[in-house]
Order: C-alpha cells, then structure tokens, then sequence
C-alpha cells in the first residue's frame, strides 16, 4: 500500500508542473526496426547446436564451416550478422 501511494504522489507533483512533458511518454519510445534478412540474436546463436551452427554457417557463406568448432562458429557467425 505504501508503494502505490508514493507512486501517486510522485505523478501528482508531475502533472503539477504545467508546461512540462512527464518522462517516458509513449511519444518519447522509439523501436528499432531489424532488417528482414536478419532474423537472428545474439542469444539464440549461442543456443544453437554445432549442427545448426555449421549449416547456417554455410548458408551465410562462411568458408570452412565444417571444419571449425561450436565457439568459432558462434564468433564468426556474432562478427557476421554484426550482433
């Protein structure tokens, strides 16, 4: 209960001051769009199987995907899509 009453005393000084726009209004959020082609983090990198690794590895053009283990793999994919 004391919580919400020092929330509702805090917005109440705010909309006191008159003039002023009160922080984090949904007109100060901005998004961040991501471009179509990249559509993975840096997390579910991290989370894929070698297996996983290797092929989409491939799939971006990394030479030697075969032959590298999980870690590289996961170094040089991060580097490639610049995460």
């Amino acid at each position: 209960m004391g919580m919400i009453y020092h929330k509702k005393r805090m917005w109440s000084k705010l909309k006191e001051k008159e003039g002023e726009t009160l922080p984090f209004s949904d007109s100060d959020i901005e998004f961040e769009e991501r471009p179509e082609e990249q559509q993975y983090t840096k997390t579910d990198i991290q989370r894929m199987s070698k297996d996983d690794l290797v092929s989409l590895a491939s799939e971006v053009g990394i030479e030697g995907a075969g032959e590298m283990n999980g870690a590289d793999l996961k170094r040089e994919l991060i580097e490639h899509f610049e995460l």
